[in-house]
């Protein structure tokens, strides 16, 4: 950029100043910065002329730049992750929902010997309502519930204080493998289907697709009954089974009879006496 000096005057009182820009019209109606002022110095002169071609040299604030721009979220929006991150992360949440550490069934059988049967069953239908469990059935003199796994030895305790214990079975079995195996089966099944639905629309024959039909149905049954087990195994695991059964305590009668040893005291009416 070329500056220029234009001195109109050489009396220091009325002095001119210009600052052009290549190309500018000659007029200086476009790209020219004038002063004039009666007192202005040398100093001011040159900072406004430096002012001047700054002016002209910085880039507008419109313009784009050549180099691409990172994209800033705006306030309180995190920036989406990569493709990478995205895989992690789903792989992280598909983890998540398998079931860490053994699967475990737990049950448990109990005898009570209690003075009245019908108060010990609602007693331990209440504790399966505060553990947040259910009650599964409630017969004559047994009654068996489920609570939740986190809570079955609580409420074993609180079952066992209704009476005196005559008996007591503890059973835990591990049916992780059973799960394992159900949930293949159930995904090959379920593979199956899709297949033989697949095969019954490209069937060219009324025969053809029957056969198809009758497997698709054989399959579909298979898958059925499969998520029934997985669902009640699932059941089993996260709520605990307590069967509890009630015998009523024998209680021995006294003779309150007693005889006395003398007739005569018989005849005094001590007999009545000691009866009431």
């Amino acid at each position: 950029m070329a500056l220029s000096l234009a001195c109109a005057s050489a009396t220091p009182s009325r002095s001119a100043y210009s600052v052009s820009a290549p190309g500018a019209p000659a007029d200086g109606s476009e790209g020219i910065v004038s002063e004039q002022s009666s007192e202005a110095a040398p100093a001011e002169v040159r900072n406004e002329l430096m002012a001047a071609r700054d002016t002209r040299i910085a880039p507008p604030k419109d313009a784009k730049s050549s180099l691409p721009a990172t994209a800033v979220p705006p306030k309180g929006v995190s920036a989406a992750p990569s493709d990478q991150a995205a895989k992690d992360g789903g792989h992280e949440e598909n983890a998540s929902k398998t079931p860490k550490g053994p699967l475990l069934i737990y049950k448990a059988e109990v005898a009570l010997a209690v003075f009245e049967v019908n108060k010990g069953l609602d007693a331990v239908e209440k504790i399966a309502r505060d553990a947040q469990g259910y009650l599964v059935s409630r017969r004559e003199d047994t009654i068996v519930i489920r609570v939740p796994a986190a809570g079955f030895d609580g409420s074993l305790q609180a079952v066992l204080l209704l009476g005196d214990v005559l008996k007591r079975n503890l059973e835990v079995e591990d049916v992780t493998a059973q799960m394992n195996d159900l949930t293949t089966r159930l995904k090959n099944a379920e593979a199956m289907r899709a297949r033989l639905e697949q095969l019954l629309t490209t069937a060219k024959t009324t025969e053809e697709a029957l056969k198809v039909e009758e497997q698709l149905g054989r399959v579909t049954l298979d898958i059925e009954s499969l998520k029934g087990k997985i669902r009640l195994m699932s059941e089993l695991v996260s709520f605990s089974t307590i069967t509890v059964t009630f015998r009523p305590t024998v209680t021995e009668k006294v003779n309150s009879k007693f005889k006395l040893p003398f007739r005569w005291l018989e005849e005094l009416g001590l007999s009545r006496l000691m009866s009431l």
